[in-house]
């Protein structure tokens, strides 16, 4: 180990965090969560929804799902207008041109409530099933 990482240990051990202690439960669920690379469909389109509560271009939304440690659209562009199309035709997000002739795509009213509802912490919202509907 590199000699500024063994102070940052040593400064970090005799700091206010050597009282913290985790369970070995604890430590596995997060090592889980930092080697979990796949994200979830029902992730990602929650957060593409709450990304066009303000309208948004494909590309800016792309970045914006980027800068949210979302990769899935970076090889596969034309997956993420797939999305915004299938929950478009849901009635879910609209879309129109603005005046720089690029499409911008924005939440509707029933895009609102499920966004909202799927928010919600006491209610389980299967995202993924409302969208097969």
């Amino acid at each position: 180990m590199e000699n500024r990482l063994k102070k940052l240990k040593k400064s970090i051990d005799h700091s206010e965090y050597s009282n913290l202690t985790f369970t070995n439960d604890h430590k596995r669920n997060v090592m889980n969560r930092i080697r979990q690379t796949e994200e979830r469909d029902e992730d990602i389109l929650l957060a593409v929804l709450q990304l066009l509560a303000e309208p948004k271009t494909g590309f800016e939304l792309t970045q914006r799902l980027r800068s949210r440690g979302i990769k899935k659209f970076e090889e596969d562009e034309g997956a993420l207008y797939t999305l915004l199309h299938s929950i478009e035709l849901k009635n879910w997000v609209g879309s129109t041109w603005n005046d720089h002739k690029q499409k911008e795509y924005y939440l509707q009213s029933k895009g609102k409530k499920i966004v909202k509802k799927a928010e919600h912490p006491t209610k389980a919202l299967n995202l993924m099933a409302l969208l097969e509907r």
